[in-house]
């Protein structure tokens, strides 16, 4: 097949974010049998060079510059923010003179909040890997809102966000999501039969577990892109709310902050004893393996976090509150350990750092769920099955 895919951010290279890797993870694999036609928005000038690299992958890669536009006192309060920051005339133009010059079987668009593209592109198969729903999104924030100020405003911007999924979604003839929650919440205002469930995997050749690491005593681990609000509200929450818990029983406690693009928040938190802020780093994997438990005290979001399958894979004993794990078929001390509030949170993380034989045994079972459950090529088989389907079925 030959493909037209249209993204938010160079899919490449994979560790600059769970959005990049996903699509770096299906699109390289999709590109082996596929002639893969890949449009982008440059984010940086270090993409014009990600941008060539990319080009070993792909059959060619077409990247615009994303210059946002003004705020709008008036277009900003009648639709998603986004737009703002990702309408651009110079994509669109681009991607209609690529579908015409290419004529391709497939359009495929990603994330969600690309969508509205696909209204440029009306007489060919379209595919949207939506990924998480935008309405859940919106939804967690509006339950965890601190004032009622806020709270109306994540109940209209949730409004908002279902009505551009509802509006814009319907023009694709195929939708995934990574968790089946997601999937729930569109298949509730879409036709159902067309939303499926395309789940993240992990690269078990980068991240498996190394007999030879050692893990530092008392040194708790996070992970992500540390601009994203959800992972800026974990680890200020953590660190508020549950480290002191842990350090009022265990003093050599200390916990790292891991991931590109530090907010100023973030970086304050370094001030606070026993918390480092390292920014990003080369090899991810050796940085959580040399630690001995890692937390996830995510309380906000949707979909399904790379960080808690990267960590199970390593064979890392987990505590996660439920948000953090949403998207997994797991049980709480089984494959990790399920806390949602402060006390109880800290009490597990005290626990495993005191039972070195129970932190072996669960690290263990989580490697074994992701070996079974979270294998990228039987993922990207099931999409690839998918778009067939879809373009036999224009062709009849």
């Amino acid at each position: 097949m030959k493909i037209l895919v249209l993204t938010a951010e160079l899919p490449y290279p994979p560790n600059h974010g769970g959005g990049r890797l996903r699509q770096y993870e299906l699109l390289s694999r999709i590109s082996t049998q596929n002639k893969i036609h890949l449009l982008s928005f440059q984010e940086s000038e270090q993409d014009l060079q990600y941008a060539k690299e990319a080009e070993d992958l792909f059959a060619s890669v077409s990247i615009v510059k994303r210059l946002p536009q003004k705020p709008h006192w008036i277009l900003d309060r009648v639709r998603p923010h986004f737009r703002r920051h990702y309408d651009s005339t110079e994509l669109k133009v681009l991607l209609n003179e690529k579908r015409n010059q290419l004529k391709p079987d497939l359009v495929y668009v990603t994330p969600g909040y690309m969508a509205f593209y696909g209204k440029e592109l009306s007489g060919t198969p379209m595919w949207l890997d939506a990924t998480d729903s935008l309405t859940l999104g919106a939804s967690a924030k509006a339950k965890s809102a601190k004032s009622s100020v806020k709270g109306l405003k994540f109940t209209y911007r949730k409004f908002q966000l279902k009505q551009y999924e509802q509006d814009n979604y319907r023009t694709f003839e195929g939708i995934s999501t990574v968790s089946e929650r997601d999937a729930e919440v569109l298949r509730s205002f879409l036709s159902p039969e067309k939303v499926n469930v395309i789940e993240n995997g992990v690269d078990l050749e980068a991240f498996s577990p190394d007999p030879n690491s050692v893990r530092e005593p008392g040194k708790l681990i996070f992970t992500g892109r540390m601009d994203y609000s959800p992972n800026v509200d974990a680890v200020k929450w953590f660190c508020s709310e549950i480290l002191p818990l842990i350090q009022k029983e265990i003093k050599e406690v200390h916990f790292e902050i891991v991931g590109r693009d530090p907010t100023p928040e973030v970086m304050e938190l370094n001030q606070l004893s026993g918390v480092k802020v390292s920014g990003f780093v080369e090899d991810l994997a050796s940085e959580v393996r040399k630690s001995s438990i890692f937390v996830c005290p995510i309380r906000l979001g949707s979909g399904m976090k790379n960080k808690i399958l990267e960590a199970m894979a390593l064979g890392m004993p987990i505590v996660s509150t439920s948000e953090g794990a949403s998207g997994l078929h797991v049980k709480d001390g089984q494959e990790l350990l399920l806390r949602d509030n402060p006390k109880s949170f800290a009490q597990a993380v005290i626990n495993l750092l005191k039972e070195s034989s129970e932190s072996e045994r669960m690290g263990a079972k989580a490697h074994n769920y992701i070996k079974s459950h979270h294998n990228w090529e039987s993922w990207t088989n099931k999409l690839e099955d998918h778009f067939h389907n879809l373009v036999n079925h224009a062709r009849q």
